[in-house]
């Protein structure tokens, strides 16, 4: 008896027995059980484990003794387990994580190209700026997983510029964040959109954008204070 080799994922197998007279007969069990076909060869019907099947001759009402076992052999497809979409912020990098439960994961950039872009478990996404779709698929030793897509979103920053403002010495001026509806942290910790200026040269305030994106930008304020003029002398003629 014999099979062929071993099966990589759910399928058939086809599987060999051959008698020196009569017909072989398959079976699903070593004794009694369902008969399943017969003939030196045999396909089994859809397996996704390995199975042993019997076979036994079959001559004029007279049956083998025993049965011979058969093994089909099955390999089970890699499984991969990953998350889509991810959520990532324009001009940052961003790792995505796929977990295989056997093999070298690969990496592509079309559902049915042949070139791996990357190697690994962890994809390190490049500075993308549009939403991009990466597809990830196991080998173990010529056993492919089923190629998954990966969805990358890409989610803009606030909109924020430095700003440099000049002042006379004394004075104060409202600080604007901009981007209204975002979540905002100040240097001098405080949360609003706006601030009073106190009198220091240097102020910061980074803007939030709301979940899932959560994209981070700062802003930072320079003030020059300018000291009053003042008349040193006073000369008539």
């Amino acid at each position: 008896s014999s099979a062929t080799a071993p099966r990589w994922g759910t399928g058939s197998v086809v599987l060999q027995a051959i008698s020196n007279t009569g017909t072989v007969n398959w079976y699903d069990a070593p004794t009694g059980g369902n008969l399943l076909g017969n003939g030196n060869s045999f396909t089994t019907p859809p397996i996704s484990n390995t199975t042993v099947f019997y076979a036994s001759a079959f001559l004029a009402g007279c049956t083998t003794s025993s049965r011979t076992a058969v093994t089909a052999s099955v390999i089970p497809k890699p499984q991969l387990t990953y998350t889509s979409p991810y959520a990532m912020c324009e001009e940052s990098f961003e790792v995505i994580e796929v977990q295989t439960t056997a093999g070298i994961l690969f990496w592509y950039d079309s559902p049915t190209g042949t070139t791996p872009i990357f190697l690994g478990t962890n994809f390190l996404v490049p500075n993308i700026n549009q939403d991009t779709t990466y597809y990830a698929q196991a080998d173990f030793n010529g056993c492919l997983s089923d190629r998954v897509p990966v969805v990358v979103d890409v989610y803009p920053n606030p909109i924020l510029a430095d700003e440099t403002i000049e002042l006379c010495e004394g004075e104060t001026i409202l600080l604007d964040a901009g981007n209204p509806g975002m979540t905002y942290l100040w240097s001098n910790g405080a949360t609003s959109q706006n601030i009073m200026s106190d009198g220091q040269t240097n102020y910061a305030v980074t803007v939030t954008t709301p979940a899932p994106e959560s994209c981070s930008k700062t802003k930072n304020f320079t003030i020059a204070y300018n000291p009053d003029p003042e008349i040193s002398n006073v000369e008539t003629n």
